[in-house]
């Protein structure tokens, strides 16, 4: 009876690093967007570094683990792609689903209701035949089909998620039949927490 109690103490704990990591990084990208104009973090793609080596390079991160989520200690990681948490490319570090460039990010007045807005959350590489499968991935997909991005539960079945208002929230799941898009929608998905203002790019 007492190593499940173990395991629940110890699961909880790893969250509240990963929620405290993940304000961490809501300051760094508030640093980031005074720096730059209000814009979010490009997320990489062709014209920018990843958003990972970016924080690094700009001096905005001191170091690179704030980007690692504490439960990654036992997979393969890099701290650029994988091991790190997943952001919301889509719709806030890239423009292409609003007609605009690729890697060129969000404006933060595109935003209209920040506490909602997802913008970092525990991912996985859902990729089986990769060494490093089940790791966290830098992009995390809106959709729940797209193949290695989905977001994910950890620490004993919670998602943690950084809002562009810099609060965090923690999310249980899941129950039999439930993904994680299943509980925090997707992009197709009127007024749901992924997407930014439809009618800018």
């Amino acid at each position: 009876m007492l190593l499940p109690a173990l395991q629940k103490a110890r699961s909880k704990a790893i969250s509240t690093q990963c929620s405290n990591k993940l304000k961490q990084l809501g300051i760094c990208f508030l640093l980031y967007q005074e720096a730059y104009d209000d814009y979010f973090l490009p997320y990489g793609g062709t014209d920018f570094e990843p958003w990972t080596d970016n924080l690094y390079n700009l001096n905005i991160a001191s170091d690179r683990l704030v980007c690692q989520c504490p439960e990654m200690k036992n997979f393969k990681v890099d701290l650029t792609y994988y091991g790190v948490y997943g952001y919301n490319y889509e719709h806030l570090g890239g423009s292409t689903q609003y007609g605009g460039a690729t890697g060129y990010p969000a404006h933060l007045s595109q935003v209209k209701r920040p506490s909602q807005t997802y913008v970092l959350m525990d991912s996985s590489y859902n990729q089986a035949t990769s060494s490093y499968y089940r790791s966290g991935y830098y992009l995390v997909s809106s959709s729940a089909s797209k193949v290695g991005q989905p977001a994910t539960f950890r620490h004993g079945n919670v998602l943690n998620i950084l809002f562009a208002d810099g609060r965090v929230e923690s999310i249980s799941g899941p129950w039999t039949g439930l993904t994680a898009h299943s509980k925090i929608g997707s992009g197709s998905t009127p007024g749901n927490g992924w997407i930014r203002d439809p009618n800018s790019i």
